[in-house]
């Protein structure tokens, strides 16, 4: 009998955005589209998409779902506060890719698939802590140890995961747009609670 140990969570959830919703989102990100094979807002100077009026929706969504994963996680998230720090669209189109990366910056990161085909690449999530990785052994990869998990993007779909955990889209011969959007989540504690281990929030905070 083998028993597995020390889960990577990720939250995943299916959204159903109105078509008034969904044509505002989309006429938002035209703004950064551009002859390129992979277009990404943050790098462009488009990282505040949930300061909009057209994703006050989904700034809507993402707080309660990650209230939700993170009260799955354990966390009382009563004494929680959740700020959305920067967000930005991320176009692929044929060849596009976006490399390995983490975004240390924040606590949770969000993807919401906006308009993907069957052909779009999926979004892998990478292990850097396997036991497995670096021993000298060789193995064909199974249950017990896979060291990637991939998500193949459906529109619509919520996915939340701790910030930290490396991530890539992988460039592939898909035939239209690929476009998500990507948050990034601050989680801070509202009172003085566990505070030792936790970003206090900022209305305690003092500009030097």
């Amino acid at each position: 009998m083998i028993k597995t140990w020390f889960p990577t969570s990720i939250y995943q959830v299916d959204l159903n955005p109105s078509e008034d919703i969904v044509f505002n989102m989309l006429k938002s990100t035209s703004k950064i589209d551009k002859d390129e094979k992979s277009i990404t807002g943050d790098l462009n100077n488009n990282y505040t998409l949930h300061n909009h009026k057209s994703f006050e929706w989904l700034n809507s969504q993402i707080s309660i779902h990650c209230k939700k994963y993170l009260t799955e996680l354990g966390c009382n998230i009563s004494v929680l506060n959740f700020y959305a720090q920067k967000s930005w669209a991320v176009i692929c189109k044929q060849d596009g890719y976006i490399p390995k990366h983490i975004h240390p910056n924040s606590v949770l990161s969000a993807v919401f698939y906006l308009m993907v085909d069957e052909s779009s690449s999926p979004l892998n999530f990478y292990t850097e802590t396997s036991p497995y990785i670096g021993l000298p052994l060789v193995y064909d990869a199974n249950q017990y140890t896979f060291d990637v998990a991939q998500y193949h993007p459906i529109e619509n779909r919520l996915i939340i995961f701790p910030s930290n955990i490396p991530h890539s889209v992988m460039s592939s011969n898909q035939k239209g747009k690929r476009i998500s959007i990507t948050y990034d989540i601050t989680v801070t504690c509202d009172k003085i609670y566990n505070s030792e281990s936790m970003i206090l929030d900022p209305s305690f905070w003092k500009k030097l």
